[in-house]
This record gives C-alpha cells, sequence and structure tokens, in this order.
C-alpha cells in the first residue's frame, strides 16, 4: 500500500532550516580560521607547491595532467587552491576559511538531501517535525569531532570541496525523480545538473567515487516508497557509473606508476589477498566504532602497520562485516533503509580501503563522506518517533548529543593551530617507539626550522631510539648542535650521515665546518674540495675551502680558490667580459 508524502510548508521555511544548519557548523568551526599550516603535507601541497602560485598556463598544464604529486587525478583540487592563491596569497586563514565555508555549505545541502529522503516516507509526521529530524541528523555529521581533521586541516580541501559538488549533484538528482513522472533524463535540467555535478566531484578528489551509485539508490527507494516495481540499473544511472569507472582507471594508473616520493603499491607476495580482505573489514568496522567512540582522535594510526589478519580485532571485524550483511540482506523487505544505508556504506568507503597498501592508515578524514550514512540514520530513527508521545525525549536526547560533538570539536579544532601542537598530540597518544619517533622527527623539524635550535635537538634524540637507518635524523641533530656552537657533539651524527651516503654538497660544507672547528684541517679539506667537486658554482663552498688551505700552510692553492669564489660572486659587464680586479 501506498503512503502519502506529509503536506508540504513554505520553501522559505526549508531555507530558513538549512541556513541555521549551515550557521550552527560554521560557528563550531570558526576557531581553524586562525590556524597556521602545518607540516603534515600542507609544504608538499600549498606553501612548498609552486604549482599553485597562480593562474598561469604553466600551472593549469600541470594541474589536469599530473599524477606523480599525490597519485590522484585532482585537477580541481588544485586549481581551487590556485583561486585562493591569486586572491589572498599564501595566508592560511584564506585556505582554512575556504575549508569552513566549505563545510557549512555541505552541512545546509545534507540538510536538503535528508529532509527529502525522510519526506518521501510519508506518514503522519508534520513537516516541521521532518526538517527538525533532517536538522538533527545534519548537524550530527557536520559538528562530529571527525570532522575537524579535513576542515581544520588546510590540506583537507579537496574533501570539503569533492562533498559539495556531490551533495548538489544528490539533491539535483533527487529533484529529477521525485519531479514530473515521464520526463526524460535528458529533458530535465535537474539531471542534466545532477550528472555535471558529479563529473566536478569526481575531477575534485576520487574520495566520492562510492557515490556514483546514490542515483541507483535514490530510485530503488523511491520505487519502493511508491509501491512500483522498478529495474535496479537504469539507462540514466550509466553517465555517473561509467563516470566513476574512467576515474578510476585514471587513480589506478598513477598508483601503478613508479615515483620516487610514495611507497610502491603492495604486490601480492607481501600483501595477500586475505590480508586485503581484512584491512577491509577492519576499517569497514572501525568507522562505524569512531562514529561512537570518540576518544583518543589522532592525525595517524597504526594499527594497519605489519597487522596479523588472523588476530582477535580482524576476525571479530570481519565476522561482523559478514554477518551484518546476511541478516540485513535477509531482511531487506522489512528493514529496506537499513539495507540501502550499510550497502552505501559498503560501496563509499572502497576508495580508503588502502587495498594497495601494505601499510595503510585509516584517517578521520576518510569520514568525511560516508559520515553522512551515520547522520541519516540518526535522522531517521527521530522520524520514526516523531508521531509517538516520545518525540520530544527523543529530540532532547539528540540536542545532548549535538551539544557534546561541538564540545569534541571545540576541543580538538585547537590541536591543528600549528605543527607544535599537532604532533605533541599524536605523541601523547601513541605508545611504541618506532611510532613515536617519526613524530618526534617531524616536531625536531618544526623547531629547527623557527630556529628554535635547543628544542629540536631534544625532539631529534628523542626520535632516535625507535629509528632505524634513519641517518636524516643524525643530519639534523648535527645541523641544530653546529647551529648553537656544539661541533664535538655534532660531529659523530654527522659521520653516521656520512656512512650512509648523504654525499650532497651543502652535507660536506657543512661537515667541514665542524671539523674545522674542532681543529682537524686534513679531514675538513678533503670535505670542502669534495663539496667543491659536487657544486664547482657555489663560491661559499670554495671560500671554506681556501681558508683551510690558508691555515695548511697552501698559500698558492688558497689563492686559487678565492680568486675562484670571487670570480663567481662578481657580476659580469653588459659585454659579457668580466670586469678588471
Amino acid at each position: 500500500m501506498t503512503s502519502e508524502p506529509a503536506p508540504t510548508s513554505s520553501p522559505r521555511q526549508h531555507l530558513w532550516f538549512a541556513a541555521v544548519v549551515a550557521a550552527l557548523t560554521f560557528g563550531c568551526f570558526w576557531p581553524a580560521i586562525a590556524a597556521d599550516f602545518v607540516l603534515w603535507d600542507d609544504d608538499v601541497n600549498l606553501f612548498e607547491n609552486p604549482h599553485i602560485r597562480g593562474l598561469t598556463a604553466d600551472n593549469l598544464r600541470w594541474m589536469f595532467t599530473d599524477l606523480a604529486q599525490t597519485l590522484r587525478y585532482k585537477p580541481l583540487n588544485w586549481l581551487a587552491w590556485a583561486a585562493i592563491y591569486e586572491l589572498a596569497g599564501l595566508k592560511p586563514a584564506a585556505f582554512h576559511l575556504a575549508n569552513v565555508l566549505l563545510h557549512s555549505l555541505n552541512a545546509g545541502l545534507a540538510y536538503v538531501l535528508f529532509a527529502g529522503l525522510l519526506g518521501a516516507r510519508g506518514g503522519a509526521v508534520p513537516v516541521v517535525r521532518t526538517r527538525l529530524c533532517a536538522a538533527a541528523g545534519a548537524l550530527a555529521w557536520s559538528l562530529h569531532p571527525l570532522r575537524v581533521e579535513p576542515v581544520a586541516w588546510a590540506t583537507g580541501l579537496p574533501y570539503d570541496l569533492a562533498l559539495l559538488f556531490a551533495l548538489a549533484s544528490a539533491a539535483l538528482y533527487w529533484r529529477f525523480a521525485t519531479g514530473p513522472a515521464g520526463l526524460r533524463a535528458g529533458e530535465s535540467w535537474a539531471y542534466r545538473g545532477a550528472l555535471v555535478c558529479y563529473l566536478l566531484a569526481l575531477l575534485t578528489y576520487p574520495i566520492i567515487l562510492g557515490l556514483s551509485v546514490v542515483p541507483v539508490v535514490m530510485d530503488w527507494w523511491l520505487a519502493r516508497q511508491r509501491g512500483r516495481p522498478a529495474p535496479l540499473l537504469r539507462v540514466r544511472h550509466w553517465p555517473f557509473l561509467v563516470g566513476a569507472a574512467l576515474l578510476v582507471g585514471m587513480n589506478v594508473l598513477g598508483r601503478l606508476t613508479p615515483n620516487t616520493i610514495y611507497v610502491e603499491a603492495a604486490p601480492l607476495a607481501n600483501f595477500s589477498a586475505l590480508d586485503r580482505a581484512m584491512q577491509g573489514c577492519f576499517i569497514w568496522a572501525y568507522f562505524l566504532v569512531r562514529h561512537i567512540w570518540t576518544a583518543g582522535l589522532s592525525v595517524v594510526y597504526y594499527d594497519l602497520v605489519g597487522f596479523n589478519s588472523l588476530s582477535w580485532p580482524f576476525l571479530a571485524s570481519g565476522g561482523f562485516v559478514v554477518l551484518a550483511s546476511a541478516v540485513l540482506f535477509r531482511w531487506r523487505q522489512r528493514w529496506p533503509a537499513l539495507w540501502l544505508v550499510w550497502v552505501c556504506h559498503l560501496i563509499w568507503l572502497v576508495p580508503v580501503l588502502g587495498l594497495t597498501e601494505s601499510q595503510h592508515s585509516p584517517a578521520d578524514r576518510y569520514t568525511y563522506a560516508s559520515g553522512l550514512l551515520v547522520g541519516l540514520l540518526l535522522a531517521m530513527g527521530l522520524h520514526c518517533l516523531a508521531a509517538a508521545e516520545r518525540w520530544r525525549l527523543g529530540l532532547m536526547g539528540a540536542g545532548a548529543g549535538l551539544a557534546l560533538f561541538a564540545l569534541q570539536s571545540s576541543l580538538l579544532i585547537p590541536v591543528w593551530h600549528d605543527s607544535g601542537r599537532l604532533f605533541r598530540h599524536v605523541l601523547a597518544l601513541l605508545e611504541k617507539d618506532e611510532h613515536r619517533s617519526i613524530v618526534w622527527g617531524r616536531l625536531g623539524h618544526w623547531h629547527l626550522l623557527r630556529k628554535e635550535l635547543a628544542e629540536a635537538t631534544f625532539a631529534f634524540q628523542q626520535a632516535l631510539p625507535g629509528a632505524r637507518d634513519r641517518p636524516d635524523l643524525h643530519l639534523r641533530i648535527a645541523c641544530a648542535l653546529q647551529e648553537q656552537g656544539r661541533f664535538s657533539d655534532a660531529l659523530p651524527h654527522f659521520e653516521i650521515a656520512l656512512s650512509a651516503g648523504r654525499l650532497t654538497d651543502e652535507f660536506m660544507g657543512d661537515y667541514g665546518i665542524a671539523l674545522v672547528a674542532v681543529g682537524r684541517l686534513d679531514a675538513a679539506e678533503k670535505q670542502f674540495a669534495e663539496a667543491v667537486r659536487l657544486a664547482p658554482g657555489k663560491a661559499r663552498h670554495r671560500r671554506n675551502w681556501a681558508l683551510t688551505l690558508k691555515r695548511l700552510g697552501r698559500d698558492q692553492e688558497a689563492a686559487a680558490q678565492e680568486a675562484a669564489a670571487q670570480q663567481l660572486t662578481t657580476p659580469a659587464r653588459p659585454d659579457g667580459q668580466q670586469p678588471p680586479r
């Protein structure tokens, strides 16, 4: 029997609800705008990336052809960052403001989508209650502390922007699907708009690949609500699915292309099919638990680094996924909404299962799209109570939960204020030395860039116990000690780095300076000679070599190097000849 839809009310009221949801979200995340860039991919993607500094022809060509920078095809993400740079330069506040604005718009669009889905269920629920349920569900998603990472982190913009396009696509497709019967897809502006928005989402970030099934799910849901049979796949679904498939191919190509920055995709010999399957089950279950248990949220998790796929967490995760899938499939006619949400949860998370990675980290930002399903479940649960006497009690409980989410998010946002706070927060949550070593090294690098030499030295030394084959740490310790004038302490670290083959000209030059400071002139002379051989055009190395040679009494050789250094630093005359000395 077909249920009648609830009566509609003023569209203006609908817009007010969306605006309030967006405003509350903006107010919660507003402090993120004061944050700095952090040394957690902001350097690679933003402040050290010359390709986003302006909308030049070379930059645009790079944006639409590059696959090596992040192993993903995301031209509109690069374009968005370049546009921000054109408007405000390399100011962190501008990048953070863009994230907060996009997230707030996403919250408003999530409300619009939830309200439409709940309204299609029909029944005797008043429209205002339906909209309150939708608003609560949207806020449960937008205020959740798992949203802090993709919003408070400048590099999180592709998640925010891609989901904005995807939500716009879903809302437009819903308008088309609930529009006049018999209207063909090609004749509907809403359908065309939905397809364009989804293609824009694909070109922004592949995190939303799984959302290509949304039109299929919406049509199936509407057909069920109207009591009409409908084929699972229709012609109008194929453009969404084919577009997603093409982008999958692009990103697989990028992942399999040899790259000097990222670890190669793991072969089956090192990462078996069983390991991949259990890792996927772990992530499917893990992210559901994380929406309930929000304590100890971090930037990076090491649960999937060197795991045993037959240990109890993975066996429990696999059992849960198989059991939940079997039960919900068996009862899909009785609980169709739960079945659809579960299927979407499985499909939407496929891009972040890390099936090519043997050392994967299930980051909080990976829930940015799939977390919408948790918000939708809350909205649906409240909607089931909306016609009962327990409605007010359910609404009060939801309000208390939203307040708790907002409080947790407000406490987590300052963690992203700068690299120091971020890395210290992560260190407080890590237990194993080998994991802490990586973060201590990043913290030391941050202090070194700020010329906080004592703090940098301490951080690098804390990184050493858990480090294996990390000559870079010894080199950074040596540089920090040398800048403090502690040359004798720096020498052992230079020597360890040298034994690992750190043969850059800058390294040789710095090592030579430390050797001179402790009186080892013969050894220093050899290092400066090697530095000049590696970089003959740098006058600094030649001058240091000349000074060392002079101290060794080799005046003629010293004069030759000094003359060469002088020639390198003296500008040529317009006629191309050197001025007389």
